[in-house]
């Protein structure tokens, strides 16, 4: 069962997210548009991956499921990782990984000039 795709979900830097979609979109095929949804994604993926999860703080954007999980991969993952949690508290979760792994790969990207996603993927 999907969540609810009108939760809110609460990020700390619309900027730093931002940099990375624009860092993302610059790398890539140019016929690929890489959005939210994706750059969420990749995210919580590495977050997830890592098995991180960073407070998020301050909370100064706000967005809404549907927006960046419209696939519902992530959902799934954090279902699978977190059966016996509420849909409010997986958000959160979700959330809290998602802020790892941007602030992992934005700290891959200063210090190397590149995002190493293969280091991520077993």
């Amino acid at each position: 069962m999907s969540w609810n795709g009108s939760a809110s979900v609460y990020l700390s830097s619309r900027k730093k997210f931002d940099k990375l979609v624009d860092y993302l979109s610059n790398k890539l095929d140019e016929d690929k548009e890489i959005g939210q949804n994706e750059t969420f994604q990749l995210c919580a993926s590495v977050g997830l991956q890592i098995d991180k999860r960073k407070d998020i703080e301050p909370r100064d954007w706000v967005t809404k499921v549907s927006n960046i999980d419209k696939d519902d991969i992530i959902q799934t993952l954090i279902k699978l990782k977190y059966p016996d949690r509420s849909e409010s508290e997986q958000i959160k979760l979700m959330a809290k990984h998602a802020e790892a792994g941007l602030h992992k790969i934005l700290e891959d990207i200063e210090e190397t000039g590149t995002f190493h996603y293969h280091d991520f993927i077993e």
